[in-house]
């Protein structure tokens, strides 16, 4: 059983509604805003809101430098975009101590769009012992109740930007969502709109919507962003693309797809790891194909090892591939979850036939 599978077993829940965790995060002064590693438009949105929040809020006793952003691992090449300069910071784990980044000592840390240890590995030794002044927000199922003293989880919000609007609009006291500054709708606007694969996927619901329709409302531009993040990708993105689905492979009857992007597309065409986000859409286009997954080789870990990322295709009863994943460690949602696999791309192609052939029968 998977870690982060215990941990929710182990009681990954909410401890704290949002309003409490308003009150307490208005007492902050140094906060330190986390997320998971290769963050997203969900990651990024409800991070770099959350810091324009407080620091709104801060007042005169605040100084914005101390509150900020930290990101690990590749960037979206439309990160600087969407949020300035001095709202978050790129850092590696050995800038990353128990003592902050830089001898800087977070009086408050929140983590937004997880909670699994799993996902926090280059922040670890920064949470540990910090946990009473710890926030997890969070919309997934599996998590590590340990992470943090304050979490409020709710895995059927369709993307952490969903709960985020909410925080803000407590912490600046606004009546509405319509009502946020729209600096601060913007990147929430972006969140919802990346994580549901602009409105498409499953996982869009009435509460989503609203709280878009909300932001727009507020002054968020949502035709900046769809060409700031969609419409200005690299021609090396779509010659990684044109290589994964030429050697896309097609299993159990071809409800199984399986795409790989091997370290060496990725050296030839320029890009970085974070160009290969939403291959597997490509392969649930194709009918008949139920479950697609897409395996890249990570490099530089001194043995092999493949980055999983599965998506089902919507369904009555469409398959479970967070369940699917937990042999991996891994988890997520319930059409969407990822996994980091000991091993080639070929030997993790051999386990995920077998598991997602035993889900199918």
């Amino acid at each position: 059983m998977s870690e982060a599978r215990v941990g929710a077993e182990a009681g990954y829940a909410s401890s704290a509604t949002l309003d409490e965790i308003a009150s307490w995060l208005r007492t902050r002064r140094r906060v330190c805003v986390l997320t998971h590693a290769k963050p997203d438009g969900d990651a990024i949105g409800s991070t770099i809101a959350l810091v324009r929040t407080l620091r709104l809020i801060g007042g005169s006793w605040a100084d914005p430098a101390h509150i900020k952003a930290w990101y690990y691992g590749p960037l979206p090449t439309w990160t600087k975009s969407i949020a300035q300069s001095d709202e978050f910071e790129a850092v590696s784990s050995s800038k990353i101590n128990e003592n902050g980044v830089e001898d800087t000592e977070p009086d408050a840390i929140v983590v937004l769009d997880t909670g699994s240890w799993n996902q926090l590995e280059s922040v670890t030794p920064l949470l540990k012992g910090r946990e009473d002044r710890t926030v997890v927000v969070d919309h997934h199922l599996d998590g590590n109740p340990d992470v943090a003293e304050r979490r409020f989880i709710d895995a059927k919000a369709a993307a952490v930007c969903v709960l985020v609007a909410e925080l803000c609009r407590l912490l600046l006291e606004r009546e509405s969502v319509t009502k946020l500054p729209a600096g601060v709708a913007e990147p929430l606007f972006l969140g919802i709109a990346t994580d549901t694969g602009w409105f498409k996927h499953s996982n869009v619901d009435a509460r989503a919507l609203r709280t878009a329709a909300d932001l727009i409302e507020a002054g968020a531009d949502h035709s900046r962003l769809f060409r700031e993040t969609e419409q200005r990708q690299r021609s090396g993105r779509l010659r990684l693309v044109g290589r994964a689905l030429s050697g896309m492979e097609l299993h159990l009857d071809d409800r199984l797809a399986l795409l790989s992007v091997a370290a060496k597309d990725v050296h030839e065409t320029g890009v970085g790891l974070g160009d290969s986000g939403g291959l597997a859409d490509y392969a649930l286009a194709i009918e008949g194909v139920e479950v697609a997954a897409v395996l890249t080789e990570v490099e530089g870990e001194g043995r092999p090892l493949t980055k999983i990322s599965m998506r089902s295709k919507s369904a009555e009863d469409p398959i479970a591939v967070n369940e699917i994943l937990t042999a991996f460690g891994g988890g997520g949602h319930r059409q969407a979850a990822g996994a980091r696999y000991e091993g080639t791309i070929d030997e993790a192609k051999k386990e995920l036939v077998r598991l997602v052939k035993e889900a199918l029968s």
